[in-house]
């Protein structure tokens, strides 16, 4: 990583607000793809679930491949065990999207994120959510000026959110509530 990286920082936590979810009603251990859950409604194959709690060191992102019974939700296989009582949520988003203008209103060009940090091998742009952390972070080395922009992807449909506001290579300005917002942040230790 260069020393004149600019960091990319999309907090996640919006990803489960006002969401369906469902909670685990039995443990199930690491590449486990069978979960038992109190109601599976909601939920269909091809949709994306969290598992677990955003910020937590076993949260993941799922594909559901399929529903049985009234309490069976089945996935690709874990990479962590989750017991009885995990939360599930139904969300719309596994990936985000980083793009560069050199201007806040210029025409957008996707990163090449596989020279960053981390790497990602995903496509022109796209890095995954890492829900064990409040914040998905991206350093990136190709840009030293202009504006960054950010919006989530789903892999399985692919849909994408809004863009979020351009954000200055340069960070946030000091006199702006994300300013504050990432202060308070990084005080206590959450970025």
């Amino acid at each position: 990583m260069a020393s004149t990286s600019a960091k990319i920082l999309v907090n996640i936590d919006s990803i489960i607000q006002d969401v369906p979810r469902t909670y685990l009603t039995a443990d199930i251990a690491e590449a486990g793809t069978a979960f038992t859950v109190r109601s599976n409604r909601e939920f269909a194959a091809n949709d994306l679930v969290l598992v677990g709690e955003i910020g937590t060191e076993r949260a993941e992102i799922l594909t559901v491949s399929s529903i049985t019974s009234d309490d069976t939700v089945t996935t690709g296989a874990t990479v962590f065990p989750h017991d009885s009582g995990d939360p599930m949520y139904l969300v719309q988003w596994n990936r985000i999207e980083l793009s560069h203008a050199t201007t806040a209103t210029g025409s957008k060009t996707l990163l090449t994120v596989s020279g960053g940090s981390p790497a990602s091998s995903l496509g022109s742009g796209l890095i995954a959510i890492r829900p064990e952390q409040h914040n998905t972070v991206y350093f990136d080395d190709e840009y030293s000026s202009g504006f960054y922009f950010a919006r989530f992807s789903n892999s399985v449909t692919g849909d994408f959110s809004d863009y979020t506001d351009a954000i200055p290579y340069t960070g946030i300005p000091t006199n702006t509530l994300g300013h504050a917002m990432q202060y308070a942040l990084k005080r206590n230790n959450l970025t």
